[in-house]
């Protein structure tokens, strides 16, 4: 008779679950043996499933061997079938929870069988033995320590030993004899095997956790550093417009020119909402899809309007172009509005006064943009941080584009970002 589980029922764990033992221990990274194990936690419906299974393991089990003991051979003797019943029953009951409890199991198989062979030396029964092999296999696998594995096969050994050493027909079944030991330590063996690959599995589930959870870093760190990019360029830009404009504000009303106060006063209130929109569109997370309000991010379209704020501020900059590029995508588009804006931004702080120029031109290759200073007729607002053209390498290096930036011979700052035609967002 074979078991439904041990050798053949508990397959399904070789394909990963976790041991016998561990489907109620406390789970998680290891407490420095074994490190960079993972116990998986054992969903509650498959520990439900095994313990059934187990169940039916035992209660078949018990059938069948009080069968053999009310019913045996005509060769066997049963001395005491009332002793030999209980303590079969007994044995047999405790299958039931041999994956919670595989040594205490393991014990009282192990014993009952014992006690089973003293009122008779040959009341021993088939199930006895089929019981004995799943509890070695079960503690073979829920013990992954080899030294416990041999001493519990020797244990079961011995019992064999004292029931075939009190069994006058013994000597007659050698062959078969023989077999139940190759069985019995099978069990032992396959447990171990079981035991050694769920093992290597659980190894290769952490290292491929430790991946994805490498991977989810960089991606959020990529992420967080790409809404960090977007908004020093939102912000820095809009501050600076807002500063150029109060500032003409606080002159046309020291001239009692107070309609064109009023006007750049409104034209910082509408920078500054068009600010809060983009930083919206930034940071906003809305379950039900991104908001319908806030429009489509810029590209080369938005160009002369961003140019036309800072002439309304005051600030001296033309726009040289031939219309919008053809066959930017999106992303690039907006890749290199942002270096525009970046690039103006830093005009108006570190070179005050200065005339600005921006070029767009698109050659059969590549768009680029051009945008240069003059020196600056004020002092400017000090040295930046640097982080401004860190960005724009940034954001020309995911598009296998190209970006030169350095001081005029005869004064002045200059920019030049150059995008491959067809680029895609990486």
């Amino acid at each position: 008779m074979s078991s439904p589980e041990g050798p053949v029922g508990e397959s399904a764990t070789i394909d990963g679950s976790v041991p016998e033992d561990d489907a109620d221990r406390p789970h998680g990274r290891g407490n420095g043996q074994g490190a960079g194990v993972t116990l998986r936690v054992v969903p509650a419906s498959l520990r439900s499933r095994s313990a059934a299974y187990d169940v039916v393991l035992a209660a078949v089990l018990v059938v069948v061997g009080e069968l053999e003991i009310h019913s045996p051979d005509p060769h066997r003797v049963i001395a005491n079938k009332l002793f030999s019943a209980l303590v079969w029953g007994v044995s047999g009951a405790a299958l039931a929870g041999r994956r919670r409890l595989p040594w205490f199991t393991f014990a009282v198989v192990v014993l009952g069988l014992t006690l089973e062979a003293l009122p008779a030396p040959d009341s021993g029964t088939f199930a006895g033995f089929v019981a004995l092999c799943v509890v070695l296999y079960t503690v073979a696998r829920a013990d992954r320590s080899t030294e416990k594995t041999v001493a519990a096969s020797a244990i079961a050994l011995i019992v064999l030993l004292f029931h075939y050493a009190r069994d006058p027909l013994a000597s007659n079944a050698v062959e078969s004899i023989q077999a139940t030991y190759v069985v019995l330590v099978a069990s032992a063996v396959l447990g171990r095997i079981v035991s050694s690959r769920t093992a290597a599995l659980e190894r290769e589930r952490a290292i491929q956790a430790d991946r994805e959870a490498l991977a989810a870093g960089a991606a959020a760190t990529a992420e967080r550093a790409r809404i960090a990019r977007e908004l020093h360029d939102v912000i820095a830009h809009s501050v600076t417009v807002a500063i150029v404009q109060s500032m003409a504000a606080q002159g046309a009303i020291a001239d009692g020119e107070l309609d064109d106060a009023v006007r750049r006063v409104a034209a910082i209130e509408d920078t500054a909402r068009q600010t809060l929109a983009d930083m919206r569109r930034l940071v906003t997370i809305d379950s039900a899809g991104a908001p319908e309000d806030l429009g489509p991010q810029p590209g080369m379209e938005a160009l002369p309007a961003l140019v036309q704020q800072l002439v309304d501020a005051g600030s001296d900059v033309r726009l040289d172009h031939d219309g919008t590029p053809v066959g930017v995508s999106p992303g690039a588009a907006l890749a290199l509005f942002r270096i525009a804006q970046e690039a103006l931004t830093n005009a108006v702080n570190h070179s005050p006064g200065a005339p600005i120029r921006v070029r767009l031109e698109q050659t059969d290759r590549s768009v680029e943009l051009h945008v240069v200073n003059g020196a600056a007729t004020r002092p400017d607002v000090g040295p930046g941080s640097g982080r401004g053209l860190v960005g724009m390498r940034q954001r020309v290096a995911l598009y296998d584009g190209s970006l030169e930036s350095g001081p005029c011979p005869g004064g002045g700052f200059r920019v030049r970002a150059s995008l491959p035609l067809g680029t895609t967002s990486p």
